[in-house]
Formats: C-alpha cells, structure tokens, sequence
C-alpha cells in the first residue's frame, strides 16, 4: 500500500511538472526554468527511485519483471535527463521522457505480473543493473537523436517555430548526444564483460545458460 502510494506521488510530480513546462512554454518562456524541477522533477524522481527499490527489491534478492524492469529503466532515464536539462538547458528530452515514466509507473501500479525472476547472486544483480542503465542512456540518446532530426528539418524549411527556440545551441546538442551515446555504449560493455565473468565458470564446465532478458 505504501509503495503504491509513493509511486502515485511520483506520478502525480511527474505530471505536474510536465504540466509546468507545458505552461511556461505557452506564456513564451523559452529558457530553462529551474523552478519546475526543483517543485516537481526532483521530488518525483526520489519518490521514483523509492518506489522502484519498494517494487524490485526483496530480502531473497532482485526481482526482475518486466514492469520491474521498466521502473528501473525509467529511472535511469529520468537520471541522465537531469543532467542533461539542468546542465545543458535540454527542455524537449524532459518533455518527451516524463510522460513515458509516467506509463510505466502506472503499468506496475495496475498490472498483474506472473512472469518474476528472483536474482540473488551478486554478480548477476550488477549484470541486470549495469544492462538496464545501459537501456536508459542509450534510450535518452534515442529521443535526443529524434529530437536533432526534428531540429535539422525545421532549419532546413527556414521555420521559426517554438521547437526551436526550446532547442539549446547546434554546439550543445552535439556535444550531449556524444556524451549520452558514449556512456550508453560504455555501460553496455561494462553489461557484456560482467556477464561473461559471471557465466565463465558455466563456460569452463560446458554448461551453458539461455539468457533471462
């Protein structure tokens, strides 16, 4: 119960916060404003992280689910567009991964999971925390990635339109796209190297494991 009501909590700060920017834009407020993730993005992201501990976390070890999965993706996510807002002014990525957060949270909230897998080697609980991280950089990449080409597009019909303007420099864009892709590709080696230290001594007896995710 309690779980549930921090994961609502979230939700709702998550919501709130969109509805902020959604706001500020309208009034024609085309910088940065810290004052929504102060309000709303960072107490909903300690509430997010609060929650998924509550959902993934058992005595025994991780559960992984698919909605736990989800929780923990979301996270990391909502992680790296901190930093890229806070730091680089990247209004669109926030807007974009918000929402999405926002469904996962209410799929673990009102779905009924069958299919959870305990994991409770340690080695394996930082193989699957070192992949999903993977999945949250390269996913925020992603969405910058689609957001670049939507900037490259308007430039190219000469549009002056408010996406623009929310837009931080060509020079700003480059440089977190790099950043987010090599930390994405970098936590993705660091998943293959655990995994294949984890499954080594499997490998050394011919045993071999079908993989889970």
């Amino acid at each position: 119960m309690i779980a549930d009501l921090l994961g609502l909590a979230s939700a709702v700060l998550y919501l709130l916060y969109f509805w902020w920017e959604s706001r500020s834009i309208r009034l024609g407020n085309q910088s940065p404003d810290h004052r929504g993730v102060l309000k709303f993005f960072l107490p909903a992201l300690v509430l997010h992280g609060m929650y998924t501990l509550g959902f993934s976390y058992s005595p025994e070890g991780l559960l992984l689910s698919p909605g736990s999965s989800a929780l923990l993706v979301t996270l990391g996510a909502m992680g790296c567009t901190v930093y890229v807002y806070v730091v680089h002014g990247y209004r669109v990525v926030a807007l974009v991964i918000a929402p999405l957060t926002v469904a996962s949270i209410a799929y673990t909230m009102f779905s009924a999971e069958s299919n959870v897998a305990l994991i409770n080697a340690q080695e394996a609980v930082v193989h699957v925390a070192l992949s999903l991280l993977a999945y949250a950089a390269l996913a925020v990449t992603a969405v910058q990635a689609v957001s670049i080409l939507a900037l490259e597009r308007s430039l190219r019909r000469g549009a002056s339109t408010t996406y623009i303007k929310l837009m931080p420099p060509l020079e700003t864009v480059e440089a977190t796209a790099t950043h987010l892709l090599w930390v994405g590709v970098g936590m993705l080696t660091l998943t293959i190297v655990s995994g294949f230290i984890m499954l080594w001594p499997d490998v050394l007896t011919g045993q071999y494991r079908t993989h889970m995710i």
